[in-house]
C-alpha cells in the first residue's frame, strides 16, 4: 500500500481528509507514529486503525504538532495592540459588534491573548459592546484545552504580572476568568475542507499554512479573504513569511 491509498482511506472510511498537507512532511509523521506502534507497513497501520477506532486522533496529535504560548512573538503582538487593534475598535459604538477568527487556535493560549488585548482596550466598557473572537481547530482534544482555558503557571510567562491576577484565577493551575472565557466561540474546523466564518474584522492564521501543500495554502487564503469584512486584517506568522518569500516577520495584510 503506498501513502495516497493510506490517505484515501482516511478520507472515505474515517472522514480525515489529509490530502492537502504537504505529502513529505505528512510521511515523515505518519511513520513516526507506525514506529511507535511497531509496524512496518502502511497496509498493517490501515488494519490497525480498523481495529483502533481512536487511533486517528493518536495521528492527529503527531500530524498537528501544537507549538503554541501567550504572546507567542512578542514584537508581533505589540503591532497588535498599537496599531491593529486601535483603528478597528475605536469606531465602534456602544451595541456595536467586533468579530475576530483565530483559526488553529491550538490549546488556546493565542486567542486568549487576543482577548486580553480587546479587554484592555476597552477597559470597564467592554460589555457595552458585542465581541466575538471565533477560535477554531481541527483538534477536538486541543479545543477541549482551550475550553476550558486552565494552564500551568509556567505557560504564563510572557502574560503581564498585572493581567495575570486580572485574568486568571490565582490557583496551582489558573484559569481564565469568565469574563474573559465569555467572549470565545470555540469550534471544530478544518481549514481545508469547512465553509469559513464570515464577517469577520481581524483574522489569525499563524504557522498554520505550513502544513499545506501550495494548491491547499492558496484555496485556504481565499477562503480567509472571504471571511474578512473590508478593511479587516489577516495576520500571519512568521513561517508563512518564509514559505511564501516575505521575509522572516509576520505578516499583516488589509482586505481592500
Amino acid at each position: 500500500m503506498k501513502l495516497d491509498e493510506l490517505l484515501h482511506f482516511l478520507a472515505e472510511e474515517r472522514n480525515f481528509d489529509l490530502r492537502g498537507y504537504k505529502p513529505t512532511t505528512l510521511e515523515r509523521r505518519i511513520r513516526k507514529r507506525m514506529g511507535q506502534l511497531s509496524l512496518g507497513d502502511f497496509g498493517s497501520y490501515v488494519e490497525h486503525i480498523r481495529a483502533n477506532p481512536g487511533e486517528t486522533n493518536q495521528l492527529l496529535d503527531t500530524i498537528l504538532i501544537n507549538v503554541t504560548e501567550f504572546f507567542r512573538d512578542p514584537e508581533a503582538w505589540e503591532i497588535v495592540a498599537n496599531d491593529i487593534l486601535p483603528p478597528l475598535l475605536k469606531r465602534l459604538r456602544t451595541g456595536h459588534s467586533f468579530r475576530a477568527w483565530v483559526a488553529g487556535c491550538s490549546t488556546g493560549e493565542e486567542v486568549y491573548s487576543l482577548a486580553m488585548l480587546v479587554a484592555e482596550f476597552f477597559g470597564s466598557r467592554l460589555s457595552d459592546f458585542d465581541i466575538k473572537i471565533y477560535a477554531t481547530d481541527v483538534d477536538e482534544h486541543a479545543l477541549n484545552i482551550a475550553r476550558r482555558g486552565e494552564y500551568a503557571p509556567e505557560r504564563l510567562r510572557r502574560v503581564r504580572p498585572e493581567w495575570r491576577g486580572k485574568y486568571f484565577s490565582n490557583a496551582s493551575q489558573p484559569r481564565v476568568n469568565r469574563e474573559l472565557r465569555r467572549l470565545l466561540i470555540f469550534g471544530r474546523s478544518d481549514l481545508a475542507q469547512d465553509a469559513p466564518i464570515s464577517h469577520v474584522q481581524l483574522m489569525v492564521c499563524r504557522n498554520v499554512l505550513i502544513y499545506f501543500d501550495s494548491i491547499t495554502q492558496m484555496r485556504i487564503l481565499g477562503r480567509l479573504h472571504y471571511a474578512l469584512d473590508p478593511g479587516g486584517i489577516l495576520f500571519l506568522g512568521k513561517a508563512e513569511s518564509k514559505a511564501r518569500g516575505a521575509g522572516t516577520g509576520d505578516i499583516f495584510a488589509r482586505c481592500q
